[in-house]
């Protein structure tokens, strides 16, 4: 099937509900204009409550029909976990990656509470790219982040 047909399809599907929906209404409007009093009334609401099915499905043809349409003769698509792409993440924070890290900050973002703009941390030295990779394993190990970390500041435009 086409893109053409396809969406020709998806149309005349959608315009058969929309007159179906509005057969539906005129009919429920049809029904409540003809009430003469509160019994017609209630017998009218009692309509719209829950159906009840007496044709239940055996859970064989439950089992059945999902089985067919799972069925899938697909070859087998091997999804890589996160070790395999990425190594062990549980290993210590390096300083490449905190280099990298560094090197993506947005410079044109507001500085945070400490009111350093990222450009500082671009630019700062090596000597403190090793600082900081210390300073993140030893919240990494200690499982802790100090808690000003946590705080932020936001204002209204």
């Amino acid at each position: 099937m086409g893109l053409q047909e396809c969406k020709s399809s998806n149309d005349r599907y959608k315009l058969m509900c929309m007159k179906k929906k509005t057969a539906m209404i005129e009919k429920e409007e049809n029904n409540f204009n003809h009430i003469r009093g509160s019994r017609t009334f209630w017998e009218a609401i009692k309509g719209y409550g829950p159906k009840q099915v007496n044709d239940l499905i055996s859970k064989e043809d439950w089992i059945s029909h999902y089985s067919e349409i799972f069925n899938d003769d697909r070859e087998e698509i091997k999804i890589k976990t996160v070790d395999e792409l990425y190594g062990n993440i549980d290993s210590e924070i390096t300083e490449k990656e905190v280099m990298f890290a560094k090197k993506n900050l947005k410079s044109k973002k507001a500085q945070g509470i400490d009111q350093i703009p990222n450009k500082i941390w671009k630019d700062s030295p090596p000597s403190a790219t090793k600082l900081m990779t210390s300073l993140f394993n030893n919240c990494y190990n200690a499982g802790k982040i100090p808690i000003s970390w946590c705080e932020s500041s936001y204002s209204n435009l």
